[in-house]
């Protein structure tokens, strides 16, 4: 089954809306701290094979990195591990280019 995917711009549509969806960020911490979604969850890909059971438990995971490459390959990680993701084309480079805001620090928001 292929991974779902939808674009920077409609995550944002959705935000906008209210919507409330778990958005993880797979970016390395040091990418993660300069930049990142508000309210976006690190655990970077290198670390994702010993973190899946945090991810578990969610309807669905909104997983992003910096253009949608990385993300991919988490999102393919994680649902051979029952859980539903869908990954953000574009990632965090079209959020900022559509204008979308972006955190710095260790936080989510």
């Amino acid at each position: 089954m292929a991974v779902q995917e939808i674009h920077a711009e409609e995550l944002m549509k959705q935000r906008n809306s209210g919507a409330n969806a778990v958005l993880v960020d797979v970016r390395e911490e040091h990418e993660y701290i300069a930049g990142h979604i508000p309210g976006a969850i690190n655990i970077p890909l290198s670390q994702i094979v010993d973190r899946v059971d945090e991810m578990k438990g969610h309807a669905t995971m909104y997983i992003v990195c910096q253009l949608g490459g990385r993300s991919m390959r988490a999102c393919e990680f994680v649902e051979s591990h029952g859980i539903v993701a869908i990954n953000i084309a574009g990632g965090t480079t079209a959020w900022g280019d559509l204008g979308g805001a972006l955190v710095t620090g260790e936080q989510p928001e």
